[in-house]
């Protein structure tokens, strides 16, 4: 293994690349990452308009948008990158965690949201619940 990545050109830093690809791992604190991190670091005309549409995002190709934008975020596999090496040069950036938290935190996020649609009345369960005085959207609030 060692031999092979001697042997290997080094990985593209991101000074190298025209693209960023963030290669989003759900339950794994991406969404804080992008929100946090990316959207400062890059500006709103700078963001692939088809960001977290990466499997269409070959009709966008072509487009001037795509052509200068300079990060694309997605829920894909590490697969999609190998399309977007045709013309781009991406860098890609992801988030890991360990899979038992993350299946324990997966598990958690779909009990909470089958508990919120179970205590909605049935003629509520398809829209969104408005806030409630004081509380967060979604969320009821114990008295």
């Amino acid at each position: 293994f060692v031999e092979q990545r001697l042997k290997d050109p080094p990985p593209m830093s991101l000074a190298q690349s025209d693209l960023t690809y963030f290669l989003h791992v759900p339950r794994t604190g991406g969404r804080s990452f992008h929100q946090c991190f990316l959207r400062n670091v890059f500006t709103k005309t700078q963001h692939c308009p088809q960001s977290y549409d990466v499997k269409n995002f070959t009709k966008h190709e072509e487009t001037e948008a795509f052509k200068t934008c300079k990060i694309l975020a997605s829920h894909e596999d590490y697969t999609t990158v190998v399309p977007l090496q045709k013309f781009r040069k991406p860098a890609v950036i992801t988030q890991l965690r360990d899979p038992v938290d993350r299946v324990l935190s997966a598990y958690e996020f779909a009990a909470e949201i089958a508990m919120r649609s179970a205590i909605k009345p049935p003629s509520q369960r398809s829209k969104v619940a408005p806030s409630p005085p004081g509380g967060v959207p979604g969320k009821r609030k114990v008295s």
